[in-house]
């Protein structure tokens, strides 16, 4: 407040100066006797009066305007420089952190790729097995074929070649008995249909005893298997002709036909009989 008043007292003060001054030259240059100087031109002197308000105002504007700088004190100057340091550590780890973060980004894209080509080679070289397998399994298939196809047509050819034997025989037999005797009696047909029944009974048990029935067999089970039997009694071939039970049935079935193999042979080639079908049944 008393530096306000101050102010306004100050340019009260001024301006009367001025003024003061301003008289004495007018009055000084009077008293002189020389005559005053020739003016080409009239000087005349401004003076603007101020209020105290206005004088405070500039000075507030001045003061807000251009404040007073401060000279930093050596622990501020100290804290500054270690603010920069700061800084500069900072932005280096923030490089050096964005550098490793490429770094590790990077290296994961070559494993993510190098993993994708191994994938790929790895799928193609199964690719290459898979083919190759495939093309060694049709070779092995229709070696196994032709091989299958030369058996049977081996077995077709003694088949045949046992049939026309058996056939040469059985004429062989009938003629010799038509020649010794022109007429059978019934006695003698009756005989031989019981030699015939004979022959296929022994074949019946000789199976029979070699067949392991499968243990919890339903009571309805069989199977009628039709048997090719060479003239020496070999068993030449099994079909299935018909059956309801499941394959360890089969399996046992076939197994006693090929145990009992050779068969056993009638007392007359003449009853001989290639193909004999047999029917299994389970038995209590």
């Amino acid at each position: 407040m008393l530096r306000d008043n101050w102010l306004e007292y100050k340019a009260i003060i001024i301006s009367v100066i001025g003024h003061i001054i301003v008289l004495g030259i007018i009055i000084f240059g009077i008293s002189f006797n020389k005559p005053p100087p020739k003016l080409t031109s009239l000087q005349t002197i401004k003076v603007k009066m101020v209020s105290s308000k206005q004088l405070k105002k500039k000075y507030k504007e001045k003061k807000t305007r251009a404040p007073k700088k401060k000279s930093p004190t050596p622990n501020e100057v100290q804290q500054k420089v270690r603010e920069k340091l700061a800084q500069e550590n900072k932005e280096k780890e923030e490089i050096a952190l964005k550098k490793k973060m490429i770094e590790i980004q990077e290296n994961k894209a070559k494993a993510k790729k190098k993993k994708e080509e191994f994938k790929l080679k790895e799928s193609k070289e199964k690719e290459k097995k898979k083919k190759i397998k495939e093309k060694q399994d049709k070779k092995k298939e229709k070696a196994k074929k032709r091989k299958k196809d030369r058996a049977k047509r081996k077995k077709k050819r003694e088949q045949n070649r046992a049939k026309k034997e058996l056939q040469k025989k059985i004429a062989k037999e009938e003629k010799q008995e038509n020649n010794e005797k022109p007429t059978r009696t019934r006695a003698q047909n009756r005989k031989m249909e019981l030699l015939k029944h004979q022959y296929k009974t022994s074949i019946t048990q000789q199976v029979q005893r070699r067949w392991l029935q499968p243990a919890n067999m339903s009571p309805d089970s069989f199977c009628e298997v039709m048997v090719t039997q060479l003239p020496s009694g070999d068993v030449q071939d099994i079909e299935i002709i018909q059956c309801n039970a499941d394959d360890i049935f089969i399996r046992s079935v076939e197994q006693a036909i090929l145990k009992a193999s050779p068969l056993p042979l009638p007392k007359k080639q003449s009853l001989f009989d290639p193909e004999i079908r047999f029917t299994f049944k389970p038995q209590p």
